[in-house]
């Protein structure tokens, strides 16, 4: 007489008909009996299964946060925010002063003085142009995302396999700095989320992603031996 079915057999029977009649199993009896090589099979096959889904999640994630970014930015310069400008106003100026000339054909650098070099004022301009009463110390730190997001999905796609989490060690204070407008670059006397020195912040920012891509290559090497 055939010993009663483990429910654990009955569910697998009933999610899996095909696999369970093409195996030669043994049944469990309500005593608690010898465990079935099937369900070790299939609980070992399970776990694997969850593993293999947490590490795609984990690969997924900082291409997630990299595409929802500028998106995110769009979306709030479409907002009628309001963000302090700060004492230096004069910084903000010369984004919306060589925007200016530059819409009449002057060239930075040739036409004009800038404090900096061409990139930061260039991109700005094209966002100033896409969003004309966008808050306007968001806007030119936000603008510098049309350089380093590119670059942030060329190093995300460079990272080597393990670890997993890199990509996202990578990504979360890159997002931070490059959505909150911070100072990074050096202590000064006007410190905080202000319109105080763009152009240091652009050169951080830009120069995240590259240091990124070579310190995934001291990973990669190390995480090979």
């Amino acid at each position: 007489m055939n010993s009663p079915e483990n429910p654990l057999t009955r569910a697998m029977r009933d999610r899996f008909p095909e696999d369970i009649e093409n195996e030669d199993m043994s049944v469990v009896n309500d005593d608690g009996g010898v465990q079935e090589q099937y369900t070790r099979d299939f609980l070992s096959a399970f776990s694997v299964s969850a593993s293999g889904a947490k590490n795609r999640i984990v690969a997924a994630l900082p291409w997630l946060f990299l595409a929802a970014a500028p998106i995110l930015a769009v979306v709030l310069l479409s907002l009628p925010l309001r963000a302090p400008i700060g004492a230096m106003y004069w910084d903000t100026f010369t984004y919306y002063d060589a925007a200016n000339r530059m819409f009449t054909g002057q060239m930075p650098a040739i036409d004009f003085f800038t404090p900096a070099g061409p990139l930061g004022y260039a991109i700005a301009a094209i966002w100033i142009g896409l969003f004309p009463s966008g808050q306007p110390s968001l806007l030119i730190h936000w603008s510098t995302m049309t350089v380093t997001v590119p670059l942030m999905a060329l190093v995300l796609a460079g990272l080597p396999r393990a670890p997993r989490a890199l990509g996202l060690w990578l990504m979360i204070p890159f997002l931070l700095f490059s959505l909150l407008p911070f100072n990074g670059k050096e202590f000064s006397s006007f410190p905080g989320s202000d319109a105080f020195g763009f152009y240091n912040r652009q050169t951080c920012l830009i120069l995240f992603p590259l240091i990124s891509g070579s310190c995934s290559r001291v990973i990669a090497a190390c995480s090979s031996h």
